[in-house]
């Protein structure tokens, strides 16, 4: 049986899937945003759900910038209102 490394496959799959959305970056935002620039961001529901792939975000954020914070209010399999 084929062992897979699951820390490997999961960022192998967050840069083929970033590679594909971002392509070559964004010109605006490299031109008008200082690459120094911090910035905060909330996720919110709109609805009743059940909260799934959170460690995923998480390793989607960390993919982007190992020094980043994130501070989630929930875990998977919770209901969030």
């Amino acid at each position: 049986m084929r062992e897979y490394n699951l820390d490997f496959n999961l960022k192998n799959l967050i840069a083929n899937a970033l590679s594909e959305d971002l392509g070559n970056g964004d010109i605006t935002s490299e031109a008008t945003v200082p690459a120094e620039s911090t910035s905060e961001a909330v996720i919110l529901a709109k609805q009743h759900i059940v909260l799934a792939g959170i460690d995923v975000a998480r390793e989607v954020f960390h993919f982007l910038d190992p020094g980043i914070h994130f501070a989630p209010f929930a875990k998977d399999g919770e209901v969030i209102h």
